[in-house]
C-alpha cells in the first residue's frame, strides 16, 4: 500500500505538543503489548478521523488537564491509534477484541491503545473511538486519585468512600461475564461496570462526558457517583482556570438527572 502521508504524521505531532501528550500513528505504533496484540491502521482516511477525532476529545478536557494527570512517576503519556486490538488471554483459546486499555508498565509512561477503525466515515468525530477514550482516561484520573489518597491525609477521594456508595451486601465481580442484579440497577450503568471499580467509574465517565443525561434519570446511586468523583478530581488537580461546569459534570446540572 501508500506509505502515509507526511501531513498527518505532522498533524499528529501538532496535536502532541498542542496537548502534551504524544500521539502516535501507523508505524509509530507497536503491535505486541504485554497481554494485547494489535495491527497498524495505515488508511490515511481512516487516520486523518481518527486524528480529528483525538483533537476534538482532548479539547474537551480543561487547560492544563493532561500536564496534571501526569504525576509521581509518569512523566509522559502516549496514544497509539492502531487498528484492531485483542486480548490474549494465556490460558484460553479464544481472543477477546479490545476497544482500548491503558497500560502503566512502561518505565515512566502511561501507554494508551486505541482502535481507532471507523465506524461511519462520514462523522467528523468517530463517536465510538471518542467514547472509548472518555473511559480510557478514567483509568488515568484513577491512578492519580489513587496517588493522591495514599500521600494525602486531606484527599477527599478513597476507594473506600467510592465503596460506602454503592449497596452494603454489593461486591464486585471481579468478570467481565456477570449480570447486573435488577436491584442494583440504580447504582450501576451496566453489568461491565460491575466487574471492579475502576470500571464502574469509567463507565460513568463515557456517559457523563457524551452527557448522555437519560441514562442517568432518577438513577441517584448513578448521580452520587458522579458526583463524589467530579468532587475527588477538582480535589486533587489545580483547578485554576478551569470552567465553573466540566464537561463531565454538566450531568449534575441538568434537569433530567435531577429529577426524581
Amino acid at each position: 500500500g501508500e506509505a502515509v502521508s507526511r501531513e498527518l504524521f505532522k498533524e499528529a505531532e501538532r496535536l502532541s505538543e498542542k496537548y502534551g501528550v504524544e500521539i502516535l500513528i501507523a508505524d509509530q505504533c507497536d503491535t505486541v503489548f504485554p497481554d494485547h496484540s494489535g495491527e497498524l491502521l495505515l488508511d490515511e482516511a481512516d487516520i486523518a478521523q481518527a486524528l480529528y477525532t483525538v483533537d476534538y476529545v482532548l479539547g474537551r478536557y480543561p487547560e492544563g488537564f493532561f500536564e496534571q494527570l501526569k504525576h509521581n512517576t509518569y512523566k509522559e503519556i502516549e496514544i497509539q491509534l492502531l487498528g484492531i486490538l485483542e486480548k490474549d488471554y494465556s490460558t484460553d483459546e479464544i481472543t477477546y477484541i479490545s476497544g482500548g486499555f491503558v497500560n502503566s508498565s512502561y518505565q515512566g509512561k502511561l501507554l494508551m491503545a486505541l482502535d481507532a477503525r471507523p465506524m461511519n466515515l462520514d462523522d467528523e468525530v468517530n463517536p465510538l473511538l471518542a467514547g472509548t477514550m472518555y473511559h480510557e482516561f478514567s483509568h488515568i484520573i484513577d491512578k492519580r486519585l489513587e496517588f493522591d489518597s495514599l500521600y494525602r491525609e486531606d484527599a477527599s477521594y478513597s476507594e473506600e468512600g467510592w465503596n460506602r456508595l454503592n449497596p452494603e451486601e454489593f461486591e464486585y465481580n471481579d468478570s467481565y461475564y456477570g449480570a447486573l442484579d435488577p436491584q442494583y440497577e440504580d447504582y450501576f450503568m451496566d453489568q461491565y461496570a460491575c466487574t471492579n471499580s475502576t470500571e464502574d467509574r469509567a463507565r460513568i465517565m463515557e456517559y457523563a462526558m457524551q452527557n448522555d443525561a437519560g441514562v442517568f434519570a432518577g438513577k441517584e446511586g448513578l448521580t452520587e457517583k458522579l458526583r463524589y468523583y467530579s468532587e475527588g478530581i477538582r480535589d486533587s488537580f489545580d483547578v485554576t482556570g478551569w470552567p465553573k461546569i466540566l464537561p463531565w459534570e454538566t450531568i449534575l446540572y441538568s434537569e433530567i438527572a435531577l429529577e426524581e
